[in-house]
């Protein structure tokens, strides 16, 4: 009995070929350009086992490009897993709009669940998104900094960059190094929610 399907694509190591049920009934496959009838014994789904035996995995079309049907099968699924896994943050999120608030207002660092995890409040430091000048106010630190070192780290404002390897290299007395590094600006960033065991 002819199955609906009358025409399978094959793969294997980049060739192709193709089989097909013809108007009369017998199956023809098709390789390099050239078609090969086989007697009427033989039918599609046979034909078809032949393939796979041999190591020749049917091809999947889409519209972008043939793959083979493993391919198509392990996107098909990893699309599917995206959707639920937006869904699960969706889910997350909404949980930890109730959880994180509770923390913060009783000044938990972490609450334990009933299976062994738990969940925490990690600090965290805000970034500066131009740190390169904006860690260290020159009104605070051009006073305590020698002016033989001001071009060396002053670029019309402080570059942090090279201030913090000035003061790596020890050229500066140990009380001064450190009153430098103490103007240095470090906003607290937004706690982090995480999970741990």
């Amino acid at each position: 009995m002819m199955t609906a399907k009358t025409e399978v694509k094959f793969q294997n190591q980049g060739e192709l070929a193709i089989v097909r049920v013809l108007g009369n009934g017998r199956i023809e496959v098709e390789r390099d350009g050239k078609a090969t009838k086989f007697a009427e014994k033989h039918t599609f789904e046979d034909v078809q086992s032949r393939f796979k035996a041999g190591g020749w995995e049917p091809v999947v079309e889409n519209k972008q490009q043939p793959v083979t049907a493993e391919v198509q099968a392990a996107v098909d699924l990893y699309l599917e897993l995206k959707e639920k896994e937006a869904a699960l943050k969706k889910q997350m999120d909404s949980l930890k709009d109730v959880v994180k608030p509770f923390m913060e207002q009783n000044s938990y660092e972490a609450i334990k669940g009933t299976q062994g995890k738990q969940v925490y409040l990690q600090q965290v430091t805000a970034s500066n998104s131009t740190s390169l000048y904006s860690n260290y106010e020159p009104a605070e630190v051009l006073p305590l900094l020698p002016k033989e070192y001001y071009n060396d780290v002053m670029e019309g404002r402080i570059n942090s960059d090279k201030l913090e390897a000035l003061l790596k290299l020890d050229k500066l007395p140990g009380d001064l190094a450190d009153s430098i590094k103490s103007c240095k600006i470090i906003k607290a960033g937004t706690p982090q929610f995480r999970v741990k065991k």
